[in-house]
C-alpha cells in the first residue's frame, strides 16, 4: 500500500471520528475516496462531510453524495424484499435473527443505508432449513452452488435478481461461524432468548442484542476475514461498545471469557479504539487480557496468528475438532457432493467426475503446502 493510501485509512477514520481533515491535494483527494470506498464507508462519509465547513473540494463530495444517493435508493429496495420475506418465513412458522450489517445498520446508524453490505445473514435452527429452501425457492431464489457438509460449512445461500435488476443475496447460517474453534460459542437459543426487536424491518424482525452482536463482530472479522481492519466493521465494534450500559459491558466481559473467546474480543476491543478513540470503562481491557491469558490461553486465539485462507485455517479447523472429527473434515474438504463439483467445473457429464475431484485434490494440497511454507 502506498503512503498515500496509508495516510488516506488515517484520514477516513479521523472524518468518522468527526476531527477537521484537510484535503493536500488532487492525489489525496483521489486516495480518500479510494479509502472510503475501500473500507465500506463512502456513504458515511458523505454525511459526516455534509454542512460542514471543510478543506475537501466540491468534487470529493459530489462523489461520495453519488454513492450515498445509491447507497440509499439500494436500500429502499432491499429493504422491502427483506420485510416480505421475514413475513413469508414468519407465517411458515420461521423466526430467524438478523446478524451482522443488517442488524446493526437498522440498529445503531442513523440511516441504514450508510451501513453497506454484500447479502443478508440470519441464523436459523438446522430443523428449519427445509422450510427455508422451501420459502426462498418459491421467491425465485436459487440456491448457491456451495460444499456441504456436517463441519465444513455451516450455512446456505440464496441469490436472485428482482425485475430491477438488483442481486438479492441471504446467507441462513445455523452456526455463528464456520469456523470451527467458534462455530458454537452461542446456540441460537440462547442468542433467541436475548434478541431484541428490530421496529424498521416489521413485526417479525428481530436480532442480536448488544452484548452478543458486540460478541460475534468481534469473533467474525478475525474468523473470517483474518488480519484485515477494514474500518466499516470496526465502526460497528465502535458503536456497539457506546450502545452498552455498565451492565451490559460486564456481561460482554463474563460471556466472552466463560466462551473463551476473550482473546478475539480484546483484539475487536483495542482495534475499535485504536482507530476511533472508542471510550472504555476502566479495566476493560485489563481483565480481558488476563482471562485471554489465563492458564494454557484460549484455543480460539489461535485464530489471530492466521493471515490468510488455505492452509492455516485448515489446521486450525482441524485442532478444533479432535482426533474424531479430524477424517470427516479432510474429507468433506476432499469430496465435496458430485452436484457442487459439476457446478464448479460446469461439467455436466459425469464421467469427468473421477479426473474433476483428482484436480480439486490436487490444487488443494498445493494451496495448502504453498500456505505451510510461506
Amino acid at each position: 500500500m502506498s503512503t498515500f493510501a496509508r495516510s488516506a485509512d488515517e484520514q477516513v477514520a479521523a472524518i468518522m471520528r468527526g476531527d477537521a481533515v484537510a484535503c493536500s491535494g488532487p492525489d489525496s483527494a483521489q486516495e480518500l475516496l479510494a479509502a472510503a470506498e475501500r473500507h465500506g464507508v463512502s456513504a458515511l462519509l458523505a454525511e459526516r462531510l455534509d454542512g460542514r465547513p471543510t478543506a475537501w473540494p466540491q468534487s470529493v463530495r459530489e462523489v461520495l453524495g453519488r454513492q450515498r444517493a445509491l447507497a440509499s435508493a439500494l436500500e429502499a429496495l432491499r429493504q422491502r424484499e427483506l420485510k416480505a420475506v421475514l413475513q413469508v418465513l414468519a407465517d411458515r412458522g420461521v423466526g430467524p435473527l438478523l446478524l451482522k450489517g443488517t442488524a446493526l445498520a437498522h440498529r445503531l446508524y442513523a440511516d441504514a443505508a450508510h451501513r453497506p453490505r454484500f447479502d443478508t445473514d440470519l441464523l436459523v435452527r438446522r430443523e428449519e432449513l427445509d422450510t427455508v429452501d422451501d420459502v426462498m425457492r418459491t421467491r425465485g431464489y436459487v440456491r448457491a452452488n456451495q460444499v456441504t457438509g456436517e463441519l465444513v460449512m455451516h450455512q446456505v445461500d440464496y441469490v436472485r435478481k428482482d425485475a430491477q435488476g438488483i442481486r438479492h443475496v441471504y446467507d441462513f447460517h445455523w452456526k455463528l461461524s464456520n469456523r470451527q474453534a467458534v462455530a458454537s460459542i452461542l446456540t441460537f437459543d440462547e442468542l433467541s432468548q436475548d434478541s431484541i426487536a428490530i421496529e424498521a424491518l416489521g413485526p417479525s424482525a428481530r436480532g442480536l442484542c448488544n452484548v452478543h452482536a458486540l460478541i460475534h463482530a468481534c469473533v467474525h472479522r478475525v474468523a473470517h476475514h483474518p488480519g484485515d481492519e477494514r474500518l466499516i466493521w470496526l465502526y460497528d465494534i465502535h458503536l456497539l461498545l457506546g450502545a452498552l450500559s455498565r451492565q451490559e459491558m460486564a456481561t460482554f466481559e463474563a460471556t466472552a471469557t466463560a466462551r473463551s473467546v476473550a482473546a478475539l474480543c480484546l483484539e475487536g476491543v483495542t482495534s475499535a479504539q485504536r482507530w476511533f478513540d472508542t471510550r472504555l470503562a476502566e479495566g476493560v481491557v485489563l481483565r480481558l487480557s488476563a482471562a485471554a491469558n489465563a492458564s494454557d490461553g484460549e484455543p480460539s486465539a489461535g485464530l489471530l496468528q492466521i493471515r490468510g485462507a488455505g492452509f492455516d485455517e485448515l489446521l486450525s479447523d482441524l485442532r478444533a475438532v479432535g482426533w474424531t472429527g479430524r477424517a470427516r473434515l479432510v474429507y468433506e474438504h476432499a469430496f465435496p457432493p458430485a452436484t457442487y463439483i459439476s457446478g464448479m467445473y460446469m461439467v455436466s457429464n459425469r464421467i469427468w467426475l473421477p479426473a474433476l475431484y483428482t484436480h480439486r485434490i490436487v490444487r488443494g494440497v498445493w494451496r495448502w503446502v504453498r500456505g505451510a511454507v510461506r
